[in-house]
């Protein structure tokens, strides 16, 4: 009797217990880990139904979890319901990789919000969505909200058609970002934009042929986005933009959020996804990275290229990059340091400015930032001709280096720089060699350098308009020197820094510095053209060679002198 009882309660226990207590874990019927290397995968549309009644049934967030996409997926004549649920506070925060895949037949009928994902908390990369339609208030392709502003949609696109009383392409009230995505569709009912229908926070190099991109409230932040005729998308040209600027697109997200992002291609006459990924192809600069023939970088696209290579794990080592124009950052573009802090991917080669500079570099960042974030490599006749600089610990030209083998020679820095730790005007903490580099830039921090402010393995012909150094730096200091803004443009300084160029090319450490020599023009000091050689070089050879002339002339004096003495020894003893 007892046991009967037992089995009784258990029952009524069951019927009361909310459904997503006892309801089956649908989590464990995806294949895969659900890690990064081993990601749930998504296979057909069964497994896509299970994410998201694993969301809307089960509460689950897949916080962390990875999913990918692996076929396309045909939802059918069935009706979609959005994934998670403002109201329910049920959201998913994974990360879904569409794998270049489409998702077609989405339909979407409600009286309010609608959209793939209700509310998202985690991020989309490399999906399409195709052939369905999307009816209701606020209508959205991909998302009408997020939970807060981690949220990223990138390199998606969607051809569904939109039908709303505020509309937006890819998302709609989103506080998240949208990045590298486009849409092209039949979009009717009130306020129509291509890409937000509301609001978001950062939008950047998107596209859409709609004549508005942005809804009324706006993005806190938006970069190369452009609106475009219908029948440009579907064309070679905007395959071949779209996949090169990818590069930057890359730069854009965090290190943990990467994913290898699908290139573009044309199938049918329609622009759609490659199943190949950034990081699979060669690198798209002219060059072949030998010391002969190295990398060039010839425009600020190329720059952004060389940037996202390295942050994606190329290192470049043993090989050669060289800069061939001088470069402007554009206004609204905030740069990502090259080898960002932390991530372990760091420039190993060498990086050749040839006597040109970087125009706008502007970073505003809590992390420890410069142009190279973290070198492992060498940097030399390089200019940062202007902009701001603001992190933890920041440099000019790099912040910190990986190793003892960095190198930043014959370089300068005019940006000013701005440090809640540390700022110093060409390094921050480098353990490798600094050498002929100048700073004028403002250097605000509680500790501060004009050069260096906390470490470096040596520092020798380097000039600064304050202390050179902190009073917290250790190091090997074989010469700095204070100089007044004036001096910089003098024709003195102009000497020294030559001068130092043709010393510094003659030691063993920098004989393959390859300096360019300075000049003044237009009353401000300025590198030379790469080829060009000031005829005082000249002079300088001739006087290095004056002591081997005098060594050589004694040395043949004494040669002659014991030959002479030998003829006479000789013609005594015939004579005896």
């Amino acid at each position: 009797m007892q046991k009967y009882k037992v089995g009784i309660m258990m029952a009524i226990v069951l019927l009361v217990l909310p459904g997503h207590v006892y309801a089956k874990d649908k989590t464990k019927n995806f294949e895969g880990n659900g890690t990064k290397e081993s990601p749930y995968l998504i296979q057909n549309e069964t497994d896509l139904l299970n994410l998201r009644d694993g969301v809307n049934e089960q509460g689950k967030t897949y916080k962390g979890r990875y999913f990918l996409q692996t076929e396309d997926i045909d939802l059918g004549e069935d009706a979609w319901v959005a994934i998670g649920n403002m109201e329910e506070e049920a959201y998913f925060c994974g990360l879904y990789d569409g794998g270049g895949h489409v998702i077609k037949n989405l339909n979407m009928e409600e009286e309010n919000d609608a959209a793939m994902f209700n509310v998202l908390g985690g991020s989309v990369y490399n999906l399409g969505l195709e052939d369905g339609k999307i009816k209701g208030n606020c209508v959205a392709s991909f998302a009408n909200h997020s939970v807060d502003d981690t949220s990223y949609i990138v390199n998606c696109y969607s051809r569904l058609d939109l039908d709303g009383n505020r509309v937006g392409g890819i998302v709609d009230d989103f506080s998240g970002n949208v990045i590298g995505c486009w849409t092209e569709g039949n979009y009717s009912g009130g306020d129509i934009s291509g890409i937000v229908g509301y609001c978001a926070k950062d939008v950047s190099y998107c596209f859409s042929d709609q004549e508005e991109l942005i809804g009324e409230q706006g993005v806190a932040d938006e970069t190369g986005n452009q609106s475009i005729e219908a029948a440009r998308i579907d064309t070679e040209d905007f395959e071949q933009a779209f996949n090169k600027q990818l590069y930057k697109v890359s730069l854009l997200l965090e290190e943990n959020e990467v994913r290898d992002l699908k290139l573009w291609e044309m199938k049918a006459g329609k622009c759609g996804f490659s199943q190949s990924g950034l990081m699979e192809q060669e690198i798209p600069l002219e060059g072949a990275g030998s010391k002969e023939k190295p990398y060039l970088v010839q425009s600020y696209d190329d720059l952004c290229v060389f940037a996202a290579e390295v942050n994606m794990g190329m290192d470049f080592a043993e090989q050669y990059v060289e800069q061939t124009v001088n470069i402007d950052i554009p206004e609204n573009a905030e740069w990502i340091p090259i080898g960002r802090f932390g991530t372990e991917n760091y420039f190993y080669g060498e990086y050749n400015g040839a006597g040109h500079y970087i125009n706008n570099l502007v970073i505003d960042s809590e992390d420890n930032v410069g142009l190279f974030g973290v070198l492992g490599g060498t940097v030399k006749n390089l200019g940062i001709e202007s902009g701001s600089i603001s992190g933890n610990c920041v440099g000019s030209i790099a912040c910190m280096s990986e190793g003892h083998n960095g190198n930043i020679i014959n370089c300068y820095n005019k940006a000013a720089l701005h440090g809640t730790t540390r700022a110093s005007g060409i390094v921050d903490s480098f353990a490798g060699n600094v050498a002929n580099c100048w700073n004028v830039g403002e250097v605000d921090a509680p500790v501060a350098g004009g050069i260096c402010a906390y470490t470096a393995l040596n520092i020798e012909k380097c000039y600064a308009i304050k202390d050179g150094v902190s009073e917290e730096f250790w190091g090997n200091i074989v010469d700095i020197e204070v100089v007044s803004p004036d001096d910089i443009n003098s024709q003195k300084f102009v000497d020294t820094l030559n001068r130092n160029v043709y010393d510094l090319g003659k030691m063993a450490k920098y004989r393959k510095m390859d300096g360019v020599y300075w000049k003044t023009e237009d009353g401000r000091l300025t590198f030379r053209d790469a080829s060009e050689v000031p005829e005082i070089v000249n002079k300088w050879d001739m006087v290095r060679r004056i002591p081997f002339f005098i060594v050589g002339g004694i040395f043949l004096y004494i040669l002659v002198a014991m030959v002479i003495h030998a003829g006479k020894m000789l013609k005594k003893e015939s004579s005896c």
